[in-house]
């Protein structure tokens, strides 16, 4: 570990001084998982902030819980708008998965159904924003089956009757398939590695890219310097190779989009949490 941290705090080596606004907590990396914290919370010689990408596009007035319960930048009262990008990483497409003892084999015949689909959901999270957009992009119906603790008991009840379908992450689901879990499509630009079978959203029409990403600022009058040696740094960061292989050991499949790239995700997402602003509202307001 001592070797890793010479790493980053070489990569981030930055001799001219930066004044940053004044903050209770300098380095905030809302992860969600404590092996990704702690293997993440070391890169941050300066005050990046880390906030998955769904609460940056929450600009539409609907509000939820972040993932895991962690307070985002939103719920803290920040503009993101004004803070300086930086790069993202941890790109991990959603899927729809159905349950054992449902005929389902692709978005086709979800709207096929004849009726609600009901999905199990914990309720108030990225789950619940993804299956209302997929649903609405789709053009499936939709029935949410909320109350669980979180996302394995969701996929439990699932897989015991309760509902016929989830939305997770693809390397979470990734761990039930063996109990029964049938992935039948995944929100993403193209097949995962993981499941090579499964299509994605777009091969069955709809072009569609629903993803948690965690998303790298620094804060508001950062110096155009500093953002620059930053992403060069997080860009060889994300080449290193003992860097990728703790990622991995931590379980995680490491990924990194530069600028331009960062930024067409949250403006693609902010445009779909505009759209379907009124029913996201709806269906939480339901579950309550």
């Amino acid at each position: 570990m001592k070797s890793f941290n010479k790493l980053i705090q070489g990569i981030f080596h930055h001799k001219k001084e930066e004044k940053f606004p004044q903050r209770d907590n300098p380095v905030s990396i809302q992860t969600g998982k404590n092996s990704r914290r702690e293997l993440i919370k070391n890169l941050a010689v300066f005050p990046i902030v880390g906030v998955p990408m769904f609460n940056i596009a929450k600009k539409t007035g609907w509000t939820s819980f972040a993932e895991n319960n962690l307070k985002t930048g939103d719920d803290a009262g920040y503009d993101f708008a004004k803070f300086v990008l930086l790069t993202s990483t941890y790109h991990q497409p959603y899927t729809i998965a159905v349950g054992p003892q449902t005929l389902y084999k692709s978005i086709a015949d979800l709207k096929k159904a004849g009726k609600p689909i009901p999905f199990c959901n914990e309720g108030g999270s990225l789950s619940l924003a993804y299956i209302v957009i997929a649903a609405k992009e789709m053009g499936f119906p939709y029935r949410l089956i909320p109350g669980y603790p979180g996302a394995p008991a969701a996929t439990a009840g699932m897989l015991r009757g309760d509902c016929e379908a989830v939305s997770y992450g693809l390397e979470f689901t990734n761990r039930y398939l063996k109990e029964g879990v049938r992935p039948i499509a995944v929100h993403g630009s193209e097949r995962h590695e993981l499941w090579p079978n499964v299509p994605t959203s777009k091969e069955q029409g709809y072009p569609l890219e629903l993803k948690i990403d965690m998303v790298f600022y620094l804060p508001p009058g950062s110096s155009a310097e500093l953002a620059e040696l930053l992403r060069d740094a997080l860009t060889k960061l994300y080449q290193n190779k003992e860097f990728l292989d703790a990622i991995r050991a931590a379980k995680f499949t490491p990924t990194f989009a530069g600028t331009k790239q960062t930024q067409r995700f949250v403006s693609e997402l902010t445009k779909l949490y505009s759209k379907y602003a009124s029913e996201l509202r709806e269906a939480e307001a339901k579950i309550k």
